[in-house]
């Protein structure tokens, strides 16, 4: 089962990547999905040859299949802590890409809006108003329309135009405000999974030479630094000072019960 699931994850990764389009920030991002989505799958899969090792301690062949995942696990758990920074680059960079895009959409809009109102205001007739509109490419004036004169027309144009201009604007703050949002959520939440992906594959992997796994080493690590720093030795001189106390006091006691 363990193996199983290693062949489905590197089934999973390989589509993701093939064709290789190393330069798209599409096919960068979705490599990335791929990755950290399924990874669950090789996760369980060292857990379980981990577990089939422990029941059967004596086949030479399963702890040569946990010791060798065990070591690649450890590269593993460091890459998903670089994948922090990477994933909020490329969420970014996507991000920004829609963004120009729509942005763009939006400057063309309002160029046409622009030309819009020029022509309106320059026509002389409805037919010279509707020769305009035709050049800049604008909408084609109605039957009921034509057969109106310009100084009625013109006032029903305008309130149109101003509608639609400020349906542009609308569009431009509701894409600000979403875009940031749907940004920090996915960040969030592509952060926190491959922390927890970090965490889980130190707690399977193993280094070489190392006699506990990676994960407590880590811990070990970071007790020692917390102990290094000020304000840690100051609370272990503090705890070290009560602890001492409390012995002097427990051997006061005991002499005043002997005497």
């Amino acid at each position: 089962m363990a193996l199983v699931l290693l062949a489905l994850y590197a089934t999973i990764v390989l589509s993701a990547a093939l064709p290789l389009r190393l330069a798209d920030p599409a096919w960068q991002l979705r490599l990335y999905n791929a990755v950290v989505n399924a990874s669950a799958f090789p996760l369980v899969g060292l857990a379980l040859l981990h577990l089939s090792s422990d029941l059967n301690p004596d086949s030479a062949t399963l702890a040569r299949r946990a010791s060798f995942f065990s070591r690649l696990a450890v590269p593993i758990a460091l890459g998903f802590l670089l994948l922090i920074p990477l994933q909020g680059y490329l969420l970014w960079q996507q991000s920004s890409n829609v963004a120009t895009g729509l942005t763009n959409q939006l400057h063309r809009q309002d160029r046409t809006l622009a030309s819009l109102r020029d022509a309106l205001q320059k026509a002389s007739s409805t037919a010279e108003l509707q020769r305009r509109f035709t050049a800049i490419g604008g909408p084609r004036l109605g039957p009921a329309q034509q057969s109106l004169p310009l100084s009625q027309l013109r006032p029903q144009l305008n309130a149109v135009l101003e509608e639609a201009n400020r349906t542009l604007q609308r569009r431009r703050a509701e894409l600000r405000s979403a875009d940031s949002l749907s940004l920090l959520g996915l960040g969030l939440r592509n952060g926190f999974a491959c922390l927890a992906l970090a965490i889980g594959f130190a707690a399977l992997g193993q280094r070489r030479h190392g006699r506990v796994a990676l994960l407590m080493e880590w811990q070990h690590g970071l007790t020692q630094l917390l102990a290094w720093r000020p304000w840690g030795r100051r609370r272990q001189t503090r705890g070290q000072s009560q602890e001492l106390a409390r012995f002097v006091d427990q051997l006061s006691r005991d002499a005043d019960e002997k005497r």
